[in-house]
Parts: C-alpha cells; structure tokens; sequence
C-alpha cells in the first residue's frame, strides 16, 4: 500500500478546515435571531429564558449620528423576541423605553408604558437591564414529553430613575402579562425578580393599565 506524502496530507487536512468552517457559516447564516429562539425545557410548572438588550445583541435601526440635522441624542435598536413578538429598545435626551410589537389582523400594534413607569421611576427613566426576561408556563407531564409546548406568559425588564430633587436614584422592574390574541398588560412596577414572577405566574393577576 502506497503511504500519502505530508505534503498530501496535509492539503487534505486544510481542505477538511475550510469545508468545515463553510459548513460552520452556512449554519450560522441560516439561524434565526428571534422566534427561532429554543425555549429551554423543563419538567412542568414555570420557567425563564433570556434575550439581550445590549448593543451587541440587537440590531442598530436609527441613530442620531447618522442625522447631521438631529435636535437631541436619539437611537433605536431592534432586539431577539419570542412568540412572535417584536422588541424595539428607542431612547433619547437621556431616556429610553420598550416598544412590545404583536402582530394583528390590522397591522403591527405597537405598545409602550412609558407614561405610567415614568410616574412610578421618577425622572429621566431608561431601561438599564441588559436582558429581558421571558416568562413561560410548561404544561403537565405526560408519556409524550417532547410534545408539550410551553405557554408564553409574560416579559420582564429592569428601569432606572431618579427622584424629582435628583438625590436618590430608582431602579424597578416592569412585569408585562402576553397572552396570546391580547394586547401586552402592565401587571407592575415591582423591585425583585421573585415579586415579578410571582405577578405573572399568579393568573388571577389584574393589570393596571386597563
């Protein structure tokens, strides 16, 4: 039996390298970034995942850099979601806020609660969390365990602010009930993770916001 040189063997080595790193971005280019999110599994009851809020993970749509024209400092971004949703993180003049985007039969419907979490923050509010919380309820166990299909039901995000004097500052978390066919509701402006899942994982829960 003839032995392969080095040389030979190392060009079918290298050619093993690129065909995998094709193979690698193909992959990676046919990814999603949003609804093609894998909720992670879990035995029943409730649980979180999370998507990004950062500057890295979210696409850059506007930015008033890019306006020679621009009165103030403005930027929107669009960032992962789930369920079908949209998530738009718009700031400016030192404060931002989240879009929840649900798709209808008569177009986008586009739903923010910048008003009322201005009055519960304080002045100057913006979302300072680097990731959103999704909520989700997985339904009973059964013998077909790859068949259960988890519940969305609901968002949370952290905001600051300060008091009206600028002597204290305030962070909160804003909880968000989804459902599906309904508008996103504010269910709180709460100040830990545990009061906020409690919010949402207790159905009877009233938004505030009706």
């Amino acid at each position: 039996m003839q032995l392969l040189s080095t040389s030979t063997l190392f060009n079918i080595k290298l050619s093993f390298i690129v065909l995998s790193g094709l193979f690698t971005l193909v992959s990676f280019a046919q990814e999603g970034t949003a609804d093609e999110y894998q909720v992670p599994p879990a035995p029943m009851g409730y649980t979180s995942t999370y998507t990004p809020l950062t500057e890295s993970g979210c696409h850059l749509v506007k930015l008033s850099n890019w306006d020679a024209d621009a009165p103030i400092d403005y930027f929107t971004q669009e960032c992962p979601a789930y369920g079908g949703y949209r998530i738009i993180l718009t700031g400016g003049d030192l404060r931002s806020w989240i879009q929840v985007i649900r798709h209808t039969p008569n177009g986008p419907e586009v739903n923010e609660f910048y008003q009322t979490v201005w009055q519960q923050v304080g002045q100057f509010p913006y979302v300072s969390g680097t990731v959103l919380e999704w909520r989700y309820k997985w339904p009973e166990m059964t013998s077909h365990i790859n068949d259960r299909v988890p519940e969305l039901i609901g968002l949370v995000y952290r905001v600051d602010g300060s008091d009206p004097e600028g002597l204290r500052d305030i962070s909160k978390l804003v909880v968000l009930r989804l459902e599906a066919e309904a508008t996103p509701c504010l269910l709180g402006i709460v100040d830990g993770n545990e009061e906020a899942r409690a919010l949402l994982d207790t159905p009877t829960t009233a938004c505030i916001n009706n």
